[in-house]
């Protein structure tokens, strides 16, 4: 019995060889995000507070209107993934004052050079939880505006240079949002710059903010 499962044993690992070698043929390469070409997020914080950047990538030559060229075809991603792009979180590390958090603007797939298209601010402080602050690429909206049209003059994306403050409600019994006094109704967007810039927003309590008066 111990030959007999010996040999049924040897006999399949040409077998099991070779769906391994289909298995690893089939998947699609991983994004490596290019760490040196970056915008950098800073600012006052609590220690307490958790921030984060949660970024989508997508190919470099669906911002251009080049062709799909051929290093750039995964035929196993998700709608998600093409639609949105590859998603990756870059947490904040702590300062002596608040955070700094470095979301890279490029990457490579293979062979396939990818770019931000856009990204989402999360911030967590227990009670205190805001992911809705929309950032997107000034690459994503440049092509965006080609093919659309650029909007009317005074709707365009402000930069993210212009936001300066979050104020969160940390008094708060329920669970609270960080807002900043000049929101615009529906889900805050702001653009961030496709070359390496700095930008500084401060986490604030809510009681420090100046109410607009109008």
């Amino acid at each position: 019995m111990k030959a007999f499962f010996l040999m049924m044993t040897r006999s399949a690992l040409p077998l099991m060889a070779a769906l391994s070698f289909v298995s690893v043929a089939k998947a699609d390469p991983a994004l490596t995000l290019n760490s040196g070409v970056v915008d950098i997020i800073s600012g006052s914080a609590k220690s307490t507070t958790k921030i984060s950047v949660r970024s989508y990538y997508m190919p470099d030559y669906t911002f251009t209107g080049a062709a799909q060229p051929a290093e750039c075809n995964f035929p196993h991603d998700t709608a998600d993934m093409v639609f949105d792009g590859i998603v990756a979180t870059q947490n904040a590390t702590k300062t002596a004052n608040g955070y700094t958090v470095s979301v890279p603007l490029k990457g490579m797939r293979g062979q396939c050079p990818y770019v931000l298209n856009k990204g989402y601010i999360y911030i967590d402080d227990g009670k205190v939880v805001q992911d809705s602050y929309q950032l997107q690429s000034s690459e994503s909206i440049a092509a965006q505006n080609k093919e659309y049209g650029a909007p009317p003059e005074g709707f365009e994306t402000p930069e993210l240079s212009s936001l300066g403050a979050l104020y969160c409600d940390y008094s708060s019994d329920e669970p609270a949002l960080c807002v900043n006094p000049q929101d615009q109704p529906g889900e805050p967007l702001f653009s961030l710059s496709s070359t390496p810039k700095k930008y500084t927003l401060d986490i604030k309590d809510s009681s420090s903010m100046a109410i607009p008066k109008y």
